[in-house]
């Protein structure tokens, strides 16, 4: 026999090392005493092991698992934080009583009027509920997840009577002895420790039920599980389902129930709990954070990866003949014999059956999703005016625009950047009108570039639905390959477990053949053999817990942890099983380490699941950051090419004022100039022709002078020079008319010059002016 396989002297009733227990026994109200007698009593580096007697008591503070233990720890801090004054102590005494109900919600204890007088506030009451009933929102979400259930089933066309029957035990037994004294536990640590220093006693009274039993919810507790294992009777052997199925363990005495309570164990017909750890059926929980069963694995109630969640393939095995202890639910009504490992109500064909639909659905509702999705995405952009609706302003900017996104093909044209350029378009509208009209050549030039930007839209629609359907279809290929290794997998799994429970079957029918009883091994041949079983060893940790026969309560399909399953057989088994040709009693420390290695298994499992998920957070965030970079880059490069394009529109269309405007006073200009030059022009033309008929004038004077002089002399001549005239002669007359004449065309011809100049010193200036005016717009 192997050293570790040698087991430990029996057990005193009382503990020899426990030189205070007496004492702590009778001063229950020492609070900081107790909780470190408590701590020793749990702690595994403590060299005192506290044994029990031989009839459990009901102790002071008896935890029992690691989390009553850091509940004890942070009620301790909070109990030192709000420390009850001294004159509180003395006060009278006030007793406050609670009922706690099947289903209890922290409405359910309102807030006392005693609480002010005591020191007590809303915190601190509010405090106290959440310690005593901390699974209260685990259990709002799982009434709705019953409820989603049952309306999923409600609304599925196949019945799921069967399957309904034989989900309800398992949620019903979830709950055990251990919530009564969790509970116990909890109002008198807190007495101790807050109220009974106030001045307050809360006293705890459980609600039952009088006359008729109400019908309990699918987790509400069983209060036949609170009794004991001396109290628990075999189903009546009138029914056949019952005649065949597992018995419950009865006539063992308390020993087992105390060693179960030293082990921090809870153990009822279907389910086993070991400090945060809860085995039920197909599921194992690790408190309220990891949950595993036949549907995956659950971090905080959500999926932690898609390859937990189970393969959709059936357990298949060839109808055999029926083995010894299986019971009426090997046959189907027929009379036929059913497959081996399932029947008409087998949970793992429903389950099989249910999670191949589930995933039916969800499969069509993510595909109808992602095709809402690509429909919604890749939608239309809308487009640019009609080439013929296009003002003659508005020509250089749509040119510029589509001209700029015919340049870069391969950028897709956003929605944004068309209602950019749309807006552009409006705003040239108001541009003043060019002086040259466009021909019919430009009005060409923009229906064919306007016909070839819709040609660049429906292909780059085209390249972003053929992306995504490509993206959909890797997406889809990926989740086939992750399922069909699931189902490989599940396939293995099972396979492992047929042949573990063949092995079993095959060594209950071994015993039950040759009418062997288990004897409990001795530690020398010296020591006499027992003939029935005695009390069992004590036990210093959990590594040389004895195993214990367990009936199998799973009528509806095999039991991963709790026995053979429909078969029968010896009673518990952890997937070691005892091996062929040894007795399940030769090796009592074989179910603690199978228990430890299904422990560690589930521990493994849960730190893989959480490193996977946290992988897969930060690859998501680091896929996430990446898409706003690009996403970023994308915009800002955007913003300045509309940057870009916003200054080349501006600046054309100050070109285009700077042109129009010019022309205008160029033209403007140009008419002023010739008014004015033609009116001075005109003057100096009309002063030349005085000058002309001035000079022909005076020409005619002079030759009147000559003439006058001619006479004078010829009368001179002929001895009349002396004599008196009477008046002027006629040619005097006209002489005096014609200087007269030119005196009147020298005064207007002087006044048409002065005019002249004077309109063409205006010019001048004008000009100078218009000049000057236009070298400051320019510049």
């Amino acid at each position: 026999m192997e050293p570790h396989d040698v087991p430990p002297p029996p057990y005193s009733e009382t503990d020899i090392y426990a030189a205070s227990s007496v004492d702590h026994q009778s001063n229950p109200a020492a609070t900081h005493s107790h909780i470190s007698q408590a701590d020793d009593a749990s702690s595994s580096r403590s060299n005192i092991v506290y044994t029990p007697p031989d009839t459990p008591q009901d102790s002071h503070h008896a935890f029992t698992g690691a989390e009553d233990c850091q509940t004890t720890a942070s009620a301790q801090v909070y109990f030192d934080v709000r420390s009850a004054a001294d004159h509180l102590r003395a006060s009278a005494p006030i007793v406050h009583t609670i009922s706690v109900s099947d289903d209890p919600s922290p409405a359910d204890f309102p807030f006392p009027n005693w609480a002010a007088s005591r020191d007590v506030n809303q915190q601190d009451w509010r405090t106290f509920i959440n310690y005593l009933i901390p699974d209260y929102a685990d259990k709002a979400n799982f009434g709705i997840m019953d409820r989603k259930l049952r309306s999923a089933e409600s609304d599925s066309p196949t019945p799921s009577t069967s399957a309904r029957e034989t989900a309800e035990p398992q949620l019903d037994d979830l709950k055990s002895s251990s919530l009564r004294r969790r509970l116990t536990n909890t109002v008198k640590e807190w007495n101790g420790g807050f109220f009974g220093p106030r001045g307050v006693s809360i006293r705890l009274l459980e609600e039952t039920s009088t006359g008729e039993p109400k019908a309990r919810m699918p987790s509400g507790r069983d209060s036949a599980f609170d009794a004991g294992a001396t109290e628990r009777v075999a189903p009546a052997a009138s029914s056949p389902a019952a005649a065949s199925g597992p018995i419950a363990p009865q006539g063992r005495g308390g020993w087992r129930e105390q060693l179960y309570q030293r082990l921090g164990m809870d153990i009822n017909e279907r389910s086993l709990r070991m400090g945060p750890l809860t085995i039920d059926g197909d599921r194992v929980a690790f408190g309220s954070t990891l949950e595993m069963d036949s549907r995956g694995v659950r971090w905080h109630g959500r999926d932690i990866a898609e390859q937990f969640s189970g393969g959709h393939d059936r357990d298949r095995h060839a109808a055999g003949s029926r083995g010894r202890g299986t019971g009426r639910w090997w046959h189907d009504g027929s009379g036929h014999p059913a497959r081996r490992g399932g029947g008409p109500f087998d949970t793992n064909t429903w389950g099989s059956i249910r999670r191949r639909s589930q995933s039916r659905g969800s499969s069509m509702s993510d595909s109808s999703t992602s095709s809402s999705d690509s429909n919604s995405t890749i939608s239309s952009i809308g487009s640019l005016p009609d080439w013929d609706d296009l003002r003659d302003s508005q020509i250089p900017v749509v040119k510029q625009s589509v001209e700029a996104w015919l340049a870069h093909p391969d950028q897709i044209v956003t929605k944004a950047e068309l209602k950019r350029a749309k807006s552009e378009i409006k705003a040239a509208k108001s541009l003043p009108q060019p002086a040259v009209a466009s021909d019919a050549q430009q009005r060409e030039e923009i229906k064919n570039l306007l016909s070839r930007f819709n040609d660049l839209k429906k292909h780059q629609t085209a390249n972003l639905k053929a992306a995504r359907k490509q993206s959909k279809a890797q997406k889809r290929a990926e989740r086939r390959t992750r399922r069909a290794r699931d189902r490989g997998e599940k396939k293995e799994q099972r396979r492992h477990r047929r042949e573990h429970r063949r092995a079993e079957r095959e060594l209950g029918r071994q015993q039950r053949r040759h009418g062997k009883t288990p004897e409990v091994p001795v530690r020398d041949q010296a020591q006499p053999q027992q003939t029935s079983h005695p009390v069992p060893p004590n036990v210093p940790g959990p590594h040389a817990v004895p195993p214990f026969p367990m009936p199998n309560e799973h009528p509806y399909g095999p039991s991963p942890f709790f026995g053979p399953g429909r078969s029968g057989g010896p009673g518990l088994s952890f997937s070691g099983g005892w091996g062929r040709g040894h007795h399940q009693w030769q090796h009592p420390h074989a179910a603690a380490e199978s228990s430890r290695a299904q422990a560690e298994a589930a521990r493994e499992q849960a730190f893989q699941a959480r490193v996977q998920a946290h992988e897969q957070a930060v690859q998501a965030r680091a896929r996430a950051h990446e898409m706003a970079v690009h996403q970023r880059a994308i915009a800002h490069e955007q913003a300045a090419r509309a940057r870009a394009q916003a200054a080349v529109q501006r600046d054309l269309a100050q070109s285009q004022a700077a042109a129009v405007s010019a022309a205008a006073q160029t033209q403007s200009q140009v008419q002023t100039s010739a008014a004015a030059h033609e009116r001075y022009a005109a003057k100096y033309r009309a002063a030349e022709a005085l000058e002309q008929e001035m000079e022909a004038k005076r020409v005619a004077l002079l030759s009147l002078q000559e003439s006058a002089e001619a006479e004078a002399i010829a009368a001179a001549k002929a001895g009349k020079g002396d004599q008196k005239r009477a008046g002027p002669s006629h040619m005097e007359l006209n002489a005096e008319a014609l200087e007269r004449e030119l005196e009147d065309l020298g005064c207007r011809i002087e006044e048409l010059i002065f005019e002249a100049d004077e309109e063409f010193a205006k010019t001048l200036e004008q000009e100078d002016r218009d000049d000057k005016s236009k070298v400051r717009w320019v510049e």
